[in-house]
């Protein structure tokens, strides 16, 4: 390889074909050298790092309690109680205290009891307590959710840990936001013993590294001088570096309070990361298309990039079991934590909405302890990405695999010898009444365009996607460039995501007819707005944008990727390129759709197809099949 962008080019192809997962961990090490090799040249502080060490598990369910501080919370008080109103966890006392009056409030929840006092001045209320973890509730609580709790007391468990701070900002989080302890700690305020004096596990994404400093300088002033943040955790540093060891046991019975069986179905929902994606936004469709008869488990399993959005809200309206694993635990203990999960919420279904390194290597041991648990799995492509994944015995431990198009299901049947009876194909569905030409007002429109700054009657071509080497953004930059001096054709891409900063030093070049928006939360209004619409992925399955746009009446210009050739060229109701990173055909193509008679016309086809097949009602009912509780395999 002879040239940087050769080189740079085969690195990519390569990338494609390993999961984000593994690219991560070879990140993660390559990190490591570096900061090993600074620290031998004398040019960085010593390097320590966590060494996990296992020990048996807790056979017991460590007790908890929630108690509120008035006085911290101040006027959030109403809001911190709402919140902890919501929480999954199960709790054994609750307390409120105001550390001013010394007045209390206790309620033990297993003896129905409740007592009321003031506390002798200087008496800790953790006194009044007996339960072994205390999260102490300050005023960021009132943001709380709801089944974050369970997720750092099985933290603190399974690593033995004496402090979780929920958030550590400047100052000390010990003594001013909401934090986990275990009750000695608290009542005799000191330190930890051990080398792990900590950890930051925030509700959304990694702790910052100024959040673990924080915490380490809070153990600073309590007289550990050693202490500094290391990840994720504040420790008690060795002076010349090296490995920490940490002990760590599976997940107990802290995690996952017992579920009632209430005749729904229990499906555990299992996704890489909770991302603003049209994975994401087909697995929401769908909760919301099958009603009311299912119970939602919903579990990412990698840390959150902000870079990527979130549609965590939108999942915890429908469900508050929503655990987010990735951001407090380390991956040895997944399997334990969502054994733990299927076995106190009685679990029916496991459906691997979006594939993880986990899943696939877990299948065999899952199938074998769970021998009852219906597995199912979703694939968005049939070269690269997961699919690979399907060799040996994985197709006899997947009940059924959910192809998202007809390639898919042909690969899976013709090349992996999955059967064809273990196959569903399911192209997924929109919601017609939200994609609706006729809700959009051209005065909406015209103004949405304004605000764009599409200029005139400009032909908007809009690109709606992740900001990722598979989506191809700076092939679209590239595209636009090639239409400088066709001042009726102006180009939009909305979303962000890695490669974001590139795509906008790409534009700043050449800004006349070209512009990138953040995430966009009303597509009808954008795809309204819009004339075409445009893809110019390296793979896909079936992408959600190409069905809203073709349901408001907009053609469509894509490279041949997944199911979309098979849509576009029944109508005709758009343009298909063939081969990723053609521009010279995607110039061809977008030419093609200028004539207005010819967009209006594929816009009619597109709806029409939509309306027959893609609708979110018809992929629900597939979706129902596939999530039917199993009744042939046997315990």
């Amino acid at each position: 390889m002879r040239t940087l962008s050769g080189l740079i080019s085969a690195l990519s192809g390569k990338a494609r074909k390993y999961p984000p997962e593994v690219l991560r961990r070879a990140g993660r090490l390559g990190r490591t050298m570096a900061r090993r090799a600074l620290a031998r040249a004398g040019l960085r502080e010593p390097v320590c790092e966590i060494r996990l060490v296992p020990r048996d598990a807790l056979t017991s369910r460590v007790s908890l309690a929630v108690a509120l501080d008035l006085d911290a919370a101040g006027p959030l008080s109403d809001d911190v109680r709402a919140a902890l109103a919501r929480i999954t966890a199960e709790v054994d006392e609750r307390l409120e205290w105001s550390s001013g009056s010394g007045r209390y409030r206790l309620e033990s929840v297993a003896a129905g009891a409740t007592h009321e006092g003031t506390l002798p001045a200087g008496q800790s209320p953790a006194t009044l307590l007996s339960s072994e973890l205390v999260f102490v509730a300050r005023g960021d609580a009132a943001d709380l959710p709801p089944a974050h709790l369970e997720t750092i007391a099985a933290t603190a468990e399974a690593e033995g840990l004496g402090v979780v701070a929920v958030a550590a900002p400047q100052g000390d989080p010990l003594s001013s936001q909401s934090v986990l302890m275990r009750r000695e700690l608290w009542s005799t305020v000191r330190p930890p013993t051990g080398p792990i004096l900590g950890k930051v596990v925030p509700a959304l994404g990694p702790p910052s590294p100024s959040a673990t400093r924080s915490l380490a300088e809070s153990f600073r002033r309590l007289g550990v001088a050693s202490a500094r943040g290391v990840d994720r955790y504040a420790v008690d540093a060795p002076a010349g570096g090296g490995a920490i060891p940490h002990t760590i046991a599976p997940i107990g019975a802290t995690l996952g309070a017992a579920a009632r069986p209430d005749g729904r179905t229990t499906v555990l929902l299992l996704l890489p990361y909770v991302a603003v994606g049209g994975v994401e936004k087909l697995t929401l469709d769908m909760m919301r298309s099958l009603g009311d008869g299912y119970r939602w488990v919903v579990v990412s399993l990698v840390p959150h990039d902000p870079l990527l959005g979130n549609r965590l809200e939108e999942f915890r309206a429908i469900t508050p079991w929503v655990y987010l694993l990735g951001e407090a635990l380390p991956p040895q203990l997944y399997f334990s934590a969502i054994s733990r999960l299927l076995e106190s919420h009685r679990v029916d279904v496991l459906f691997s909405v979006n594939g993880t390194t986990w899943f696939f290597e877990a299948l065999g041991t899952l199938r074998q302890s769970f021998p009852r648990l219906r597995i199912a799995s979703q694939l968005y492509d049939h070269e690269v990405g997961w699919i690979e994944h399907y060799h040996g015995d994985v197709g006899k431990q997947i009940d059924v695999t959910v192809a998202i198009n007809k390639r898919i299901a042909r690969t899976l049947v013709e090349k992996h010898r999955i059967p064809a009876d273990r196959v569903v194909v399911n192209f997924g569905g929109i919601d017609l009444s939200v994609f609706e030409p006729g809700r959009i007002p051209p005065e909406r429109r015209e103004a949405l365009r304004r605000e764009l700054g599409v200029p005139g009657e400009a032909i908007l071509v809009t690109l709606a996607a992740r900001m990722h080497a598979q989506k191809r953004p700076l092939d679209f930059v590239a595209l636009a460039r090639r239409f400088r001096d066709r001042p009726e054709y102006f180009f939009l891409l909305a979303g962000g995501g890695p490669l974001e900063a590139s795509v906008d030093a790409r534009i700043a070049e050449a800004p006349e007819n070209v512009k990138r928006v953040p995430f966009v939360e009303g597509m009808a209004e954008l795809w309204a707005a819009s004339d075409v619409g445009c893809l110019v992925s390296e793979y896909e399955g079936l992408p959600l944008v190409v069905l809203e746009a073709l349901a408001m009446g907009k053609p469509f210009l894509s490279t041949d990727v997944g199911g979309v050739r098979e849509i576009l060229e029944e109508g005709p109701c758009g343009v298909v390129v063939r081969k990723p990173g053609d521009l010279d055909g995607l110039e061809r193509g977008l030419l093609e759709l200028g004539p207005a008679e010819a967009r209006k016309r594929m816009g009619r086809e597109g709806r029409r197809i939509v309306e027959r097949d893609f609708t979110i009602e018809a992929a629900g009912r597939i979706y129902a099949e596939v999530l039917r509780p199993s009744t042939e395999r046997a315990g």
